[in-house]
């Protein structure tokens, strides 16, 4: 009986000694975890307060863009670019643009001077143009470890011979291959998918659009009553700006399309 009983007592130390295994078990899974997540945020490029981005949705507000290690496109009041001198702490205002959304894939740049980035058919890149038309459509491409801004000439922003920049090549080199960054606060999924959900569709962009530059004595909002469908049309192709521009430009009271 005895033996018996001490068979049984063998037992449950065997089955306190799996639970003590568990533990163990579960304490690793979560420092690797933990360690996951540690990597996670290291992988973060930031400089300063600027971020560089790694999804297209994410390219909005103030930008960016990172030619070189720590070297930033330049805009200089003559309606020219060069590339900036080194910058550990971030860029400075010359090297600060306002990203405009065209379509899902295309974007222009506006500079501090209120002029949008144009690349001429040979690939010269300057700063002069008041509105936004074909020359100053960019598109970013962002593939894994590579990021490149194509123009409509279907080339690629580089930095050239001396420091020369230029869309001159088809394919992202290392001359082609930059950063875009942007100081805007990131977004959780949360966040984001509210924000979407009150965007809404081409007649709220409209709407928004209208509330930004329309100018009435009554101060009461007009929008065209053309069918919205070219807005649709418009935004798959990448002339959204452009159809927008043309809506308004049918409302004769808007001071700003005369």
């Amino acid at each position: 009986m005895s033996s018996a009983y001490n068979l049984v007592n063998s037992s449950k130390l065997k089955l306190k000694g799996a639970s003590g295994k568990h533990k163990k078990k579960k304490r690793k899974m979560h420092q690797k975890s933990s360690a996951v997540s540690d990597n996670t945020k290291e992988t973060l490029d930031t400089v300063g307060k600027w971020w560089a981005v790694q999804k297209l949705e994410q390219i909005k507000g103030c930008v960016s863009i990172e030619m070189k290690d720590q070297r930033y496109l330049f805009a200089m009041d003559n309606g020219s670019f060069k590339l900036g001198d080194p910058r550990p702490s971030g860029p400075v205002a010359e090297e600060v643009f306002t990203a405009v959304n065209l379509s899902e894939r295309r974007i222009a740049l506006k500079s501090g001077y209120g002029k949008y980035v144009s690349v001429r058919k040979e690939g010269n890149i300057v700063g002069r143009a008041d509105a936004i038309g074909p020359l100053e459509h960019l598109e970013p491409v962002i593939d894994g470890t590579k990021c490149g801004l194509q123009a409509f000439n279907e080339n690629f922003l580089g930095v050239h011979e001396d420091d020369m920049i230029a869309a001159l090549n088809r394919t992202i080199g290392d001359a082609e291959n930059l950063k875009i960054r942007t100081n805007t606060e990131r977004e959780t999924g949360v966040k984001k998918a509210k924000q979407d959900e009150s965007l809404g569709g081409v007649v709220n962009c409209e709407l928004n659009y209208v509330k930004m530059y329309q100018s009435f004595g009554d101060h009461k909002l007009r929008l065209n009553t053309d069918n919205p469908g070219t807005l649709k049309k418009a935004r798959k192709t990448g002339s959204f700006h452009e159809e927008l521009l043309d809506r308004r430009e049918k409302m004769k009271a808007d001071r700003y399309c005369k």
